[in-house]
């Protein structure tokens, strides 16, 4: 975990591993890899998953529906040569949708029409469903209700089996928990 007031280098730091910047020295790898190297092509699968703090404005895109959301890191995954199978695509998101309990159910909703919790859970879903070695963790249960924050930490907990996880927060004991 990576613990402190915003402002104190966190933001570079996980820009930086998830490839929104370039270091500016030294060397980075990541997963094995050289930093260009890993984003020059990065794979969609077994590979690194971001959870940014931003919700609404990098995670997702707010008048897509989940589906299309879920579409955003995991298109590679549907398609066969130039088409994406729309149909798959849509039974994922509804498995999803049970395994995750996310509410309402139906997978034409927006994403901007999601609950704070909800949305998170697609989020957590969709980046899961890449099967992810590394998880980076940005404030994963900023702002979500306490329900929606134990739902969040029991997935993120149960993702510990496959994968390493960076938890960037700015609270101390929730990165203790």
């Amino acid at each position: 975990a990576v613990v402190g007031v915003a402002g104190n280098g966190q933001k570079a730091l996980v820009e930086t591993i998830t490839g929104f910047r370039q270091p500016s020295s030294g060397a980075v790898n990541i997963l094995g890899r050289p930093h260009g190297e890993f984003f020059r092509n990065p794979d969609w699968k077994n590979s690194l998953a971001y959870i940014p703090e931003d919700r609404l404005g990098l995670a997702t895109c707010p008048g897509l529906d989940m589906v299309d959301n879920v579409l955003l890191t995991t298109r590679q995954g549907f398609t066969k040569g130039l088409f994406v199978e729309h149909g798959r695509a849509r039974q994922v998101t509804t498995d999803m949708v049970r395994d995750f309990d996310i509410q309402p159910a139906r997978i034409a909703t927006p994403a901007g029409k999601l609950s704070g919790g909800n949305l998170q859970k697609l989020v957590l879903a969709r980046e899961f469903y890449r099967a992810p070695r590394l998880i980076v963790a940005e404030q994963p249960s900023q702002g979500l209700d306490v329900k929606a924050t134990e739902e969040v930490w029991r997935q993120l907990l149960a993702a510990r089996e496959c994968a390493g996880i960076l938890l960037v927060s700015g609270d101390l004991s929730e990165a203790l928990q």
